[in-house]
């Protein structure tokens, strides 16, 4: 989802987005403050993460991977309400309606801290059998595990709301706000955790009781960023049934791909922490952590794009819809692929630097790599769900999505069981390079026809090939030296640069916005 001259260039597709000066700044400076958010959050992550281990060791880590997994499998019952909100705020902003956007706002409020009581006492409930049969580890006491799963199942019922709030801000084109919020909490939730495993006790329930404080103000903070863009928190906004049923047709398609979705992202997690020891969850989780730095790039474009989408959609201007989701995806494809290319590449001595543990590098390098394949794969593929979700086809992806479960849970048993935390990844890679294979056709077939072939083939298969070209030819080179490993990765990075400038000299438009924004300078 780091270079000023990407950033320069990603927002030099949004011209064909929109003809108006003043929303074209808006879209700059928030794909600018999206990539930012992004690469710090991603960069405090990983900096915490020999802290983490240092103070709480491998398997009660293991414990930080299951709350991970927890809480984005738990999106099964957002049924759909995060984009929903995403869409109607950017309706709002295009058809002037904000007042119906403040009283959907209110009515999925109540709905989401509603069910945030529910989450929690669950967690309280099922807090036993997940500590003494879910869970299997050599070291934690039954005790210490329990009160972990209440903890974070109380910090993940807090969160809960979060997602509508973020809807709104998205929507209504406030990602700098967002951003900031984000930001600040990021550095606070990780950079608190690390000082009072550090000054106060190094447990995991220090652990999960900070990251409570910490996401109880980040959750307000964005409650009042997201009512103060839809008009300020004392405009009048009521729970309404009427509203609820204006968006229920698209909610419903949502809900099920997000039931699904969630499945198919994080049920790789929760099948290595059933059948698999604390510990190589552990590990798992450090490869799932590296491997998630490619959302520095798709996020932020995607939540740039998808309200861009669907305002071209609305406006009837499929030429502009055509340019703007293949520059964008070229534009994403142009960093993203020499990025988790030469992540994998040079896995094993990354995470020797990074954790400073010569078994986890070890086994956890072919981990990462086959994550960082589907990673890569599944992130150009936000542009076709971005695409059927801005024209309202909800339904297309949701089958598209049953599809791929169908394939994936018995994949990832019988891949897990004879091949451990590598087999489950091995199902994370196979079944987005079935994704791509299907998905493509199945939504070209409905909208932009005739496009998919070139969308799959120059705007996809030609960056990846690129990047593979670059990066494996120079690992392959510096393999044969005897230069350090801190080196040979210093090295390895030139390629790509290279990369990404051989992407866009042969992709025709690109090279002609570089050419214009150099001309512009």
């Amino acid at each position: 989802m780091r270079n000023v001259t990407i950033w320069s260039v990603s927002t030099d597709i949004l011209p064909m987005i929109s003809t108006s000066d003043n929303r074209r700044m808006i879209l700059r400076w928030n794909l600018l403050a999206g990539l930012t958010s992004s690469a710090v959050s991603a960069v405090v992550g990983l900096l915490a993460v020999p802290f983490y281990l240092k103070y709480l060791g491998v398997e009660a880590y293991g414990l930080v991977g299951f709350y991970a997994a927890a809480q984005g499998f738990l999106a099964i019952l957002d049924v759909g309400l995060t984009p929903t909100m995403n869409r109607e705020a950017a309706r709002a902003q295009t058809t002037g309606h904000v007042d119906e956007a403040r009283d959907l706002l209110r009515s999925l409020c109540t709905v989401t801290w509603s069910s945030s009581a529910v989450i929690a006492a669950c967690f309280l409930v099922s807090s036993d059998y997940l500590a003494t049969h879910w869970l299997e580890s050599n070291g934690l006491s039954t005790d210490s595990i329990r009160v972990a799963v209440v903890m974070f199942g109380i910090v993940i019922a807090v969160r809960w709301p979060m997602g509508v709030y973020v809807g709104a801000l998205l929507g209504s084109q406030r990602v700098v706000w967002l951003s900031s919020i984000n930001i600040a909490m990021t550095i606070i939730s990780n950079g608190g955790a690390v000082l009072a495993l550090h000054f106060y006790n190094p447990s995991i329930k220090t652990f999960f009781g900070w990251m409570l404080l910490a996401n109880i103000t980040w959750i307000f903070l964005i409650r009042f960023a997201a009512w103060s863009a839809l008009g300020g928190l004392n405009t009048p906004a009521r729970p309404s049934l009427t509203a609820l049923r204006s968006v229920w047709k698209f909610s419903l398609g949502m809900a099920i791909t997000g039931m699904i979705g969630a499945v198919l992202t994080y049920s790789d997690r929760l099948f290595v922490s059933r059948m698999l020891p604390l510990e190589a969850l552990g590990r798992y989780t450090i490869a799932t952590q590296l491997a998630a730095v490619t959302a520095l790039f798709v996020v932020p474009t995607i939540n740039v794009i998808f309200p861009a989408l669907t305002r071209l959609f609305l406006a009837e201007d499929e030429a502009g819809l055509e340019n703007a989701y293949r520059n964008g995806t070229k534009m994403l494809a142009a960093v993203l692929f020499p990025m988790a290319t030469f992540l994998a590449a040079f896995a094993a001595p990354i995470l020797m630097l990074w954790t400073g543990n010569a078994g986890i590098a070890r086994d956890a390098a072919p981990i990462l790599q086959l994550l960082l394949l589907g990673n890569a794969l599944n992130g150009v593929m936000y542009f076709p769900y971005s695409l059927q979700m801005a024209v309202g086809a909800s339904h297309l992806t949701a089958i598209m999505a049953a599809f791929l479960l169908a394939i994936l849970v018995p994949a990832l048993y019988l891949l897990t069981a004879r091949y451990g935390a590598i087999g489950a990844a091995a199902a994370w890679a196979l079944i987005n390079i079935l994704y791509l294979i299907a998905g493509t056709p199945l939504t070209h077939r409905f909208y932009l026809k005739g496009k998919g072939l070139a969308w799959l083939s120059s705007d996809v298969l030609v960056p990846l090939l690129i990047s593979l070209l670059a990066v494996v030819t120079a690992a392959w080179l510096l393999a044969r030296t005897n230069l350090p490993p801190l080196t040979q990765i210093v090295l390895g990075g030139l390629s790509i640069p290279f990369a990404i400038a051989t992407v866009v000299a042969t992709s025709p438009g690109l090279t002609a916005h570089v050419r214009n924004i150099l001309q512009r300078r």
